[in-house]
């Protein structure tokens, strides 16, 4: 058996359609909430993390938050918020962001971690010095 609106009722009747006594039922609930924060990411220090966090089922919002002490722009309760780390996260390495569901069911929620690269130093060498002869 199936339902995909969430929504069960049950009634008892002892009589007929137009009289006798009735009892119903009615429950709606919602469906289990599914959280997906999307895959971990290896970035070069000093990219912003654009996010894609999609929350479904029971509810549709959400809220970001972070280990670490960047900022979540334009919100932290925007699902495709750019997350902009700190000096502290670099200088960590790391970072982990959750998406948590929001909304009157159980929250659930998913993490994603964000590894920062050290930016490459280019070096050519030592200078040289040339005659112009």
């Amino acid at each position: 058996m199936s339902n995909t609106s969430d929504v069960f009722s049950l009634a008892i009747i002892n009589g007929g359609a137009t009289s006798g006594c009735r009892y119903g039922f009615f429950s709606e609930f919602a469906g289990e909430i599914v959280v997906d924060a999307g895959p971990d990411r290896n970035l070069c220090a000093g990219e912003n993390v654009a996010l894609a966090g999609s929350v479904s089922g029971g509810s549709t919002t959400g809220i970001w938050t972070s280990t670490g002490t960047g900022a979540f722009q334009p919100s932290d309760t925007d699902l495709n918020a750019t997350y902009v780390p700190s000096i502290g996260d670099l200088a960590l390495g790391s970072v982990t962001l959750t998406l948590t569901s929001t909304g009157n069911c159980t929250p659930e929620s998913d993490d994603l971690t964000v590894t920062f690269q050290p930016v490459p130093v280019p070096d050519a060498g030592p200078a040289i010095q040339a005659c112009s002869n």
